[in-house]
């Protein structure tokens, strides 16, 4: 392997390290894992939350897609790596960081990339940067999740693209989670199954009844104990019980993403706080796009909010960085198509790894 030289960036804490091979091939296909393995880890290589890998259009042989493109119509394959060596499906925050590495890089203010490419329909996205705006990805699409996620017999269908799931039950014993009081008690989780490029099950804390009050324990006040809080060690107790104990029913693990109904900070208007647990890295991410993605779709389409007119934060990110929030735009409804827009901020350039 010869040395490699890459960017970090990352979106709303999110971090990634690009490298890009559009020009060259840095890293042999079957050394891939190896190195997202090795540079994701902060001990052994670089650190970060993924590994992009950008290549030139000619390196995938794919045939058309839904949306009648083909690779010689973009300007980039985008794919994403995990800290564990796995490929994900799609990653809108290493997509968002992308678009601000290509718009750059190709002084254009959009492109066009095909991610998902390990997934059974690649999708063709267009990424760019709008002034004053943020970079955006734009082109998504929610949908039911696939069998090969989800045992249909978990899943109650409610609305094109969007099911419920039968409750989940999460039993808890003494000193399970330290300081809270669920002695030999259990949580029921129900909420709502999307696919938004990740397969997410929605979870609006307000709409959980009798559920310890788990809005005032996820959504809390974490000033006096900001990395400690009931909150947090909920979540990471909830999130693992799901992937530890329902593997039958998700065999590829679960997103959980928890979203609270709120008003943005100073003006009064309404707000979606969410906190996502996530399969691929098993803890509380500090942002997620797809998430992100999954709730708004929810929302939506649950009339709690309009979308296009309300600010997604990132609560975990929220408590160090105050008013960072994403956007969600559908932007042409008739299709299902929506568009997504973050902030991304470069960390550092020209790293050589070896």
């Amino acid at each position: 392997m010869q040395n490699t030289t890459c960017g970090k960036y990352h979106n709303f804490g999110n971090s990634f390290i690009i490298l890009d091979e559009t020009q060259n091939i840095m890293v042999a296909e079957s050394e891939k894992k190896d190195y997202s393995i090795r540079i994701l880890n902060s001990d052994t290589g670089i650190g970060a939350d993924g590994l992009v890998v950008l290549s030139a259009p000619k390196v995938l042989k794919a045939e058309k897609n839904d949306s009648g493109h083909t690779p010689d119509n973009i300007d980039c394959i985008f794919r994403h790596f995990e800290p564990d060596g796995s490929e994900s499906l799609l990653c809108l925050n290493g997509l968002l960081v992308t678009g601000l590495y290509l718009s750059r890089l190709l002084d254009k203010p959009r492109v066009s990339v095909l991610a998902a490419t390990n997934a059974r329909t690649p999708q063709v996205l267009c990424l760019g940067v709008d002034d004053h705006k943020g970079a955006f990805v734009e082109g998504l699409h929610t949908s039911r999740a696939d069998k090969c996620l989800a045992d249909p017999g978990v899943i109650l269908p409610f609305l094109p693209g969007i099911d419920k799931i039968t409750p989940l039950e999460l039993n808890f014993r003494q000193d399970d989670i330290a300081g809270l009081d669920i002695v030999n008690s259990r949580i029921c989780l129900s909420g709502y199954l999307v696919f938004s490029g990740e397969p997410h099950l929605v979870v609006f804390t307000d709409q959980m009844k009798d559920q310890h009050g788990l809005t005032n324990l996820v959504f809390q006040d974490p000033s006096e104990n900001r990395r400690a809080s009931l909150g947090d060690r909920l979540i990471h107790a909830m999130g693992m019980r799901i992937q530890n104990n329902f593997g039958h029913l998700f065999p590829k693990g679960l997103n959980l993403t928890f979203v609270h109904m709120s008003q943005a900070p100073g003006s009064g208007l309404p707000c979606i706080e969410y906190r996502c647990f996530e399969r691929a890295i098993n803890k509380e991410t500090l942002s997620c796009g797809t998430a992100a993605l999954a709730c708004s779709a929810v929302a939506q389409a649950l009339n709690l909010a309009k979308i296009e007119q309300t600010p997604i934060f990132p609560y975990l990110y929220n408590r160090y960085h105050p008013d960072s929030f994403y956007t969600l735009t559908p932007h042409t409804p008739q299709q299902g198509l929506w568009r997504i827009t973050g902030n991304p901020e470069q960390i550092s350039d020209n790293i050589c790894f070896l």
